[in-house]
């Protein structure tokens, strides 16, 4: 698990909330190399400065000539798309261009910039801005370097459709008219939660419905305010 930007609290990544997935997965909070028999795994967290991590990057490759090499990271790329036109700022690709394969994290949008450097995309929808994209995960063979994409099904996704086309999705006359049956239809889409957090909605009227008897209830003693 890489560091990326949402988890950090101070961009030198010395302040993040990497330990609550430390108990689940090796957290990078930083950089870091792998070096095995032929092979180097390059691992670069999102950085504090994009271009002190470029230097970085071309200077640490080189150190591995006759190796193959492979890059994961957390940051941008200049020339990257993003959801508001191709980025103008970031590790330039040169600085990229000693390693066999790079798989990034931070955009959201799956993409390759060419045939070795990949944005493999969140795993699932996040927002309108995401509507239409296919996600996936990405499957690499170290010996290979091969990599199986792999899709992500079955997650909540954001569509746009047309008026008929909603209308045949929810069971209603489809004539293409916003009419009574219609407007129910979407009102039933927003939220029917109001008032607080469900959970805790429910909570409170499950308290409700027992009653004042004491059966089937839990009864804490506090041992600290005892009487006279």
């Amino acid at each position: 698990k890489l560091t990326g930007n949402h988890e950090q609290f101070l961009r030198d990544t010395t302040v993040s909330n990497w330990r609550l997935f430390h108990p689940y997965f090796d957290v990078i909070q930083d950089r870091s190399i792998e070096v095995e028999p032929g092979l180097a795994i390059f691992y670069a967290s999102y950085p504090k400065d994009h271009e002190e991590l470029a230097k970085w990057l071309s200077l640490e490759s080189s150190k591995y000539r006759s190796h193959k090499k492979i890059l994961f990271g957390h940051f941008q790329v200049k020339g990257a798309y993003l959801n508001s036109g191709q980025s103008k700022t970031g590790i330039p690709m040169e600085a990229l261009a000693a390693f066999d394969q790079v798989l990034l994290g931070h955009i959201h949008a799956p993409q390759s910039l060419d045939k070795r450097v990949h944005y493999v995309g969140s795993p699932f929808q996040q927002d309108w801005g995401e509507t239409n994209q296919e996600k996936r995960v990405a499957i690499l063979d170290t010996d290979t370097l091969k990599i199986n994409w792999v899709p992500l099904k079955g997650y909540p996704e954001y569509r746009e459709v047309d008026l008929e086309e909603f209308q045949k999705s929810v069971g209603v006359k489809v004539d293409g008219k916003c009419g009574p049956a219609t407007i129910t239809a979407l009102i039933r889409l927003t939220k029917t939660v109001a008032g607080g957090a469900p959970t805790k909605l429910r909570e409170t009227a499950r308290q409700q419905s027992r009653g004042p008897a004491l059966a089937g209830k839990v009864i804490a003693i506090n041992p600290a305010r005892g009487g006279s």
